[in-house]
């Protein structure tokens, strides 16, 4: 009864899920397939009241985002104060305060937009196989948390033509040049995004 209506479908569909009903269930509240994985996944493991079972999945992305926020912060200032700053803003932002207590998808893609930054950060500083494979992993699992995370995918690609790692040419003829390791990253996401989906 205390579900609103949104948080309803999220219900239903982790309902279909732990039933084994993966193929049926596509029309409830349509969207990638993960947060209804780990929302049905703490409908199973923690077998309490319904609210808390899905209600603590969206606290603990909202408490990470938190945290990406500080090592973001951190990376790109090397300060913790400013760090400590901005993670405080985040923590009493009304709207992260908002998602952190429903049954939505919004909190756990809170959670992906700054840890893609992060590990894209990563990837620009020292473009190595790990960096790479890390940044393909979180690209994957952003999209398949929700759709609306492709926003992020093309910011990805913009900073990829910003810092040369795409190069267009059109004179004399055009070429495409992608850096070797960026590549790996797009094959990363590709594969570990078919694996969970």
């Amino acid at each position: 009864d205390t579900l609103g209506y949104g948080e309803v479908e999220v219900y239903q569909s982790a309902l279909e899920f732990s039933k084994g009903n993966f193929i049926n269930n596509f029309y409830i509240f349509a969207e990638t397939p993960l947060s209804k994985y780990i929302f049905t996944l703490s409908l199973l493991v923690i077998n309490g009241p319904v609210e808390f079972s899905l209600r603590i999945v969206s606290v603990l992305f909202g408490f990470l985002t938190i945290v990406a926020v500080f090592l973001f912060t951190k990376k790109l200032y090397n300060d913790y104060k400013i760090a400590l700053f901005a993670s405080l803003f985040t923590s009493l932002s009304i709207i992260h305060i908002q998602f952190s207590r429903y049954v939505q998808f919004e909190s756990a893609l809170s959670f992906f937009y700054v840890a893609v930054f992060y590990f894209l950060w990563l990837f620009l500083e020292k473009r190595s196989n790990r960096n790479a494979a890390l940044l393909g992993v979180i690209i994957a699992l952003g999209i398949l948390i929700k759709t609306i995370f492709i926003n992020a995918l093309i910011t990805i690609i913009l900073f990829a033509v910003l810092y040369k790692i795409i190069t267009i040419k059109i004179k004399p003829s055009f070429s495409l040049t992608l850096d070797n390791k960026f590549i790996k990253a797009i094959f990363v996401a590709i594969i570990v995004f078919f694996l969970v989906w």
